[in-house]
């Protein structure tokens, strides 16, 4: 949810799926990710998506409303195995955060200094 992350996204976007705001800076490190992955083989496990954002909504309901694209692209219905976990960069954990991922069914929760990890995610 940081719309500055893309100076950081590499090493992660190189294990991992990487979801980002729609910012002109994630989007610039999001198209110089995907040029240098170019010469490797397409995974779905790794790589960037950039999603846009309502710029009047809050940040807290653009997680939230994100959350459900996510689940539908990673989730049990559609990748094997599931995503387990999800870390959030750029907001702190919130009680309503808290219960959106509850709703997608992420139990365990951990604030971290750069926004918070839910995890253990029941099939």
């Amino acid at each position: 949810m940081d719309s500055q992350f893309g100076k950081n996204v590499d090493p992660i976007a190189s294990r991992v799926h990487v979801w980002l705001v729609g910012s002109e800076t994630n989007r610039v490190a999001a198209q110089s990710f995907r040029e240098q992955q170019q010469e490797k083989a397409p995974s779905i496990e790794t790589g960037i998506t950039v999603f846009a954002t309502d710029p009047s909504e809050e940040l807290e309901q653009s997680c939230i409303a994100i959350l459900g694209t996510i689940d539908l692209h990673h989730g049990e219905y559609s990748h094997e195995p599931p995503l387990s976990a999800v870390e959030v960069y750029g907001l702190p954990l919130s009680g309503t955060l808290q219960s959106a991922f509850e709703a997608y069914g992420f139990s365990m929760f951990q604030t971290t200094s750069y926004g918070f990890f839910a995890g253990n995610k029941t099939a």
